[in-house]
């Protein structure tokens, strides 16, 4: 993985990513994301983005990391240049589908000609992985926290089912095992890392 980033961490940090998305809105479609950083490639950002609907740019220039997530299912396409990724990205946007861009790139410099090219990130990540204030008032609304399940728990409400579903087409090394995912206190004492169904409470 990018960065020596292992599973289950890269999943560790995807999950958190999903949250900070969907804590500011529901619906993503046809909405750019951006993440250009050093560090980028290992944060699971483009898996992120890619459960929560909407179209994602991640920039870096660690081309080793980059390759890696990309054949991990992180990435729908690989690129080199910032005209290849609009390029890829804006048919999408306009028709509100999901796609992950990854740009080998050194980010302050592709930072730079985005800004000149007046292209907008709706949401722009910035390195670090601490929990946003937003997305802490949003588990702490649901009462969830962070907790591993069997791969076969399955939920009803949309947000975690979509997570439990799909997340092994982005990142193909989670098949199988254990899955990190938000669980209220009682759902964690029925699901003791075994896989039961859950309801919403």
């Amino acid at each position: 993985m990018a960065d020596g980033v292992t599973q289950p961490e890269l999943q560790r940090r995807t999950l958190r990513l999903y949250g900070e998305l969907l804590c500011r809105r529901e619906n993503w479609a046809g909405k750019l994301v951006v993440a250009c950083f050093g560090g980028a490639a290992g944060v699971g950002f483009g898996a992120a983005a890619s459960l929560a609907g909407a179209a994602s740019l991640t920039v870096d220039a660690d081309g080793a990391g980059m390759k890696a997530h990309f054949r991990d299912g992180g990435f729908d396409f690989l690129v080199n240049t910032l005209d290849e990724a609009l390029r890829a990205l804006k048919n999408e946007v306009r028709k509100g589908r999901a796609i992950a861009i990854g740009l080998i790139g050194e980010p302050l410099a592709v930072q730079a000609e985005m800004d000149e090219r007046g292209v907008q990130a709706d949401f722009a990540l910035r390195a670090g992985n601490a929990l946003s204030e937003e997305l802490q008032g949003w588990l702490r609304e649901r009462g969830w926290a962070e907790r591993e399940v069997g791969a076969e728990a399955a939920f009803e409400d949309a947000v975690r089912s979509r997570w439990m579903r799909e997340l092994a087409k982005h990142q193909r090394s989670v098949r199988g095992g254990l899955r990190w995912v938000w669980l209220t206190p009682d759902e964690a004492e029925e699901l003791p890392r075994g896989g039961i169904n859950v309801s919403p409470e």
